[in-house]
């Protein structure tokens, strides 16, 4: 599985646009967007096959196969998913990958094989972080070890040995002996200055695609190493960008942590596949939020697993004095 960063914000970043390869208009949308979890506590996605939510904290696991449609559950003793919109910070990295999904299981965390079931425990990092990533062969997460450089933890899942990367960019987790990924020389630049940035913007860059808020308003741009950028015409802030399995999703709804701005645009999810060119869109449901002031909210955020995308709509707010958070959410799916 490529190497990721990801980030969810609402700020656009000014990019110097060489060339630009326009993108047909959006087809009709296949279908509309569904119900099918109606209250949710945790929710993640691998990006390429499965999805997987809880229905309260610590309660059975339910796994979304996207090739088949299909749910089964798995139980789990005392453990909870992390989520991939963990506390709706302005950041977010994906929790799940090849199958393998990151659980929170009281001051210990550990893994969760969805297609055998089985769950490894992951030994405590020793600065007290949480591992936030997880690959086919270790789980990785931030660590303070390096004074004036971004450092990187890993852990090997089946052995448990712990090493420290002195370097911005996290290593394949996917790969044995977790080698860094090579960025070209035109992306690499733009991406440490994103990934060391205390407030960086919204983009997400995966397998040699840097794709992020374009400068003109309502845009997405994909830039690559060697061959001219893409240019997805849109409406609204996009945001929540997902590039995995060779598709690109977003939305334009909000977070419960910033204030819904009024549109003129209705909200939609958008999905675009790299290999065809082509892309879809869906409007995004207005709901009653419970906690909310009365009226109809699009509060939540976007997420796939292969060609099926989801819309995660959060249902009640938790009031707090750091700010407001999730209490829970319903799951809607659609297929591209």
């Amino acid at each position: 599985m490529p190497l990721a960063f990801r980030t969810r914000t609402a700020l656009t970043i000014c990019a110097v646009v060489v060339a630009l390869a326009a993108v047909p208009a959006s087809a009709s949308p296949r279908g509309s967007l569904r119900d099918r979890a109606a209250r949710t506590f945790a929710f993640a996605s691998d990006g390429s096959r499965y999805a997987a939510w809880q229905q309260a904290s610590r309660s059975t696991v339910v796994v979304f196969d996207a090739r088949t449609q299909r749910t089964r559950t798995i139980a789990v003793t005392d453990c909870g998913l992390v989520p991939d919109e963990s506390e709706f910070t302005e950041e977010a990295t994906p929790r799940a990958r090849s199958g393998r999904f990151l659980l929170e299981c009281g001051r210990n965390q550990a893994v969760l094989d969805v297609k055998s079931g089985a769950v490894q425990p992951l030994p405590l990092e020793p600065d007290g972080y949480k591992w936030e990533e997880v690959g086919t062969h270790y789980a990785a997460g931030p660590t303070p070890a390096c004074a004036h450089h971004r450092c990187v933890a890993l852990v090997d899942i089946a052995t448990g040995a712990m090493s420290v990367r002195h370097e911005p960019m996290v290593p394949d987790l996917d790969r044995p002996g977790a080698p860094s990924a090579r960025v070209c020389r035109a992306l690499r630049g733009r991406l440490v200055t994103e990934l060391v940035a205390p407030s960086p913007a919204s983009y997400v860059y995966a397998d040699g695609l840097f794709a992020h808020d374009a400068k003109r308003h309502g845009y997405i741009e994909i830039d690559r190493c060697k061959r001219p950028p893409i240019l997805i015409p849109g409406r609204g802030e996009p945001r929540d960008f997902d590039l995995r399995d060779g598709l690109l999703t977003w939305d334009t709804g909000h977070q419960v942590s910033t204030e819904p701005e009024e549109s003129t645009h209705p909200s939609v999810l958008g999905a675009y596949e790299l290999s065809s060119a082509s892309r879809r869109t869906w409007q995004l449901p207005r709901l009653s939020v419970a906690e909310e002031p009365p009226g109809l909210r699009i509060l939540g955020y976007s997420e796939h697993a292969g060609r099926t995308v989801f819309w995660i709509a959060t249902r009640a707010v938790r009031l707090g004095k750091a700010g407001n958070s999730p209490e829970y959410s319903s799951v809607y799916v659609a297929r591209f």
